[in-house]
């Protein structure tokens, strides 16, 4: 297990629902930081269209061999 803040080479860890969800809310609170940093920004608060996987990581996500490169474990493993 990497330790916290490591940089990780590749992954090839499955990526589940549950780390979805759990990327999700990552994303959820970052905009909610966001907002309450940058009020003028706010007016963008309910018009989230998506938060999505980008390059290796969507990929890996339905071929399961990509590996996702970079990143880091600051976040801990899934349990």
């Amino acid at each position: 297990m990497a330790e916290e803040h490591e940089v990780c080479e590749r992954s090839y860890e499955p990526i589940t629902d549950e780390h979805l969800d759990r990327l999700a809310e990552f994303a959820r609170r970052d905009r909610e930081d966001m907002f309450t940093r940058i009020p003028r920004l706010r007016i963008f608060c309910d018009r989230i269209l998506l938060t999505a996987l980008c390059q290796g990581a969507a990929l890996h996500r339905i071929d399961g061999t990509t590996g996702v490169k970079g990143g880091t474990a600051a976040a801990g493993p899934v349990r």
